[in-house]
């Protein structure tokens, strides 16, 4: 009874269907494509008024600006090309205002100074403006340029698809001089030394608790576990006379200071301040002392959306979030803005020089938070009057010394004296009582610290005052 009862009214329903299908394919409406008689929604860009959720790929140079991320009252990235948007009127003026209004987010968030050839915003905006790009461009200085956008998801978050950060490390290559060598401007390094780097950057690779090679994490704190999946020094170029190479590491996440002390540690191991084993020992939940690289050379290279291009753009519905198309232009912009300021300002203020002679300050020791004694930096008024005297006449060889021009060449054998007299003085300071441990031990290091900053004495001299510390 049913079934006739069904079958009647698909009799009449039917030819009404086919009525409406007719009508459909004839008059369809804006934004439908009919593919063999049904009719498929596409979100197009063609109504004025509809935002519509994008990747904005942006480059930038980021020197003079206060980091990417929005910080009021001071000079971004972020500030910057959102005013640009506003003025091309493809955002209103309360979403610039507002950002969360418009889902701003950004992929990976670099600070102050830090330059980026490749970084991904993403946010809602208006795409009804012909040549969009170029007059985005039009508002923004040179030093930041946007390069394209694609059309995304509605749920699309630039920071939580992103599965992986390629950032790259431009060194020059006399910070990885032996220590035993005089480290100048003029300095080449050899393949024995890069095959070396290469060996300690490995260690790296893989999961690995870095809660030291940051600052504020704890060691049983989840966030300190990071993957790191590539880690490489590519060969050196001469550029303005001075040698360099691209160290790059590829991983899935990084915390502050993360990457300028993974190559901090592995400088101090290639130089031979350390052994390789330190590596290892960092990543133990134990306090370990980690030298911190500078910053000038620091630069967001690429980022990895593989998870959102195989869930949402495999089906070639949607474009795939890479930008392989845009490589020369990239590079071009990277090379003009970023990578030339980079050896010009190295030169300039030689920022690597002058952190080198740093590193015999750390102990590279276990349970060792805390720098050694500075040899050419005032910490706390002496008692001793002759010892302030010397400390004044250190410093002031110290400043002759930091090789403020190409002339004055830094040698790395003091570096490995001082640092070995420093070691002396540490195995002395076990010898001591506990009495006077906290007294005599740090006046003796002080003493000998200064002794070899100032006139240099010869290891007899040296090894007559450590015999005369109490024991």
């Amino acid at each position: 009874m049913l079934r006739r009862f069904y079958a009647r009214v698909k009799q009449f329903i039917n030819p009404y269907m086919a009525s409406l299908t007719e009508t459909s394919i004839s008059g369809k409406r804006v934004g439908e494509d009919v593919n063999d008689g049904n009719c498929k929604k596409h979100k197009t860009e063609g109504l004025p008024d509809r935002k519509r959720k994008v990747a904005l790929l942006i480059a930038y140079n980021g020197k003079g600006y206060y980091g990417l991320q929005l910080n009021p009252g001071l000079p971004t990235i972020e500030s910057t090309v959102i005013k640009a948007l506003l003025d091309v009127g493809v955002i209103p003026q309360d979403h610039h205002d507002t950002p969360q209004k418009m889902s701003l987010q950004r992929a990976a968030r670099t600070d102050k100074n830090v330059s980026a050839a490749g970084n991904i915003l993403s946010l809602k905006m208006l795409l009804n403006v012909e040549n969009l790009v170029d007059k985005i461009n039009e508002k923004l200085p040179p030093q930041i340029k946007v390069f394209d956008y694609i059309r995304t998801t509605n749920g699309f978050n630039c920071k939580v698809h992103c599965t992986g950060r390629t950032y790259i490390y431009i060194l020059p290559t006399y910070a990885m001089a032996p220590v035993e060598e005089i480290c100048t401007l003029e300095y080449r390094t050899n393949v024995d030394i890069l095959e070396k780097m290469n060996e300690v950057l490995e260690k790296y690779i893989g999961t690995h608790n870095f809660h030291n090679f940051t600052s504020g994490v704890k060691a049983n704190d989840p966030s300190a576990k990071r993957y790191m999946k590539h880690f490489e020094c590519g060969l050196p170029f001469v550029r303005d006379g001075v040698e360099f190479c691209v160290i790059s590491v590829t991983g899935q996440s990084f915390m502050l200071h993360q990457i300028r002390k993974m190559i901090g540690l592995a400088i101090a191991i290639v130089k031979g301040f350390t052994q390789m084993d330190s590596i290892d020992t960092a990543f133990e939940p134990e306090k370990f002392d980690v030298p911190i690289a500078p910053g000038l050379g620091l630069v967001l290279e690429k980022l990895h959306y593989d998870q959102y291009n195989r869930k949402w753009a495999s089906d070639g519905e949607r474009p795939k979030l890479e930008f392989s198309y845009l490589r020369d232009k990239l590079e071009a912009f990277k090379d003009e803005y970023i990578v030339s300021c980079i050896v010009k300002e190295e030169i300039e203020s030689q920022s690597m020089m002058q952190w080198l002679p740093t590193l015999h300050k750390h102990s590279f020791e276990a349970g060792s938070s805390v720098q050694l004694p500075s040899i050419n930096r005032k910490e706390k008024p002496s008692d001793n009057k002759s010892s302030d005297e010397n400390q004044s006449k250190l410093d002031n060889q110290s400043d002759s010394n930091t090789c403020t021009g190409t002339s004055v060449p830094i040698s790395c054998e003091l570096e490995k004296d001082a640092g070995t007299n420093l070691s002396t003085d540490s195995t002395n300071q076990n010898e001591c009582s506990k009495s006077l441990l906290e007294t005599d031990c740090n006046t003796n290091i002080s003493t000998e610290s200064t002794s070899v900053g100032e006139s240099l004495e010869t290891q007899s001299d040296i090894k007559s005052k450590t015999e005369s510390l109490p024991s």
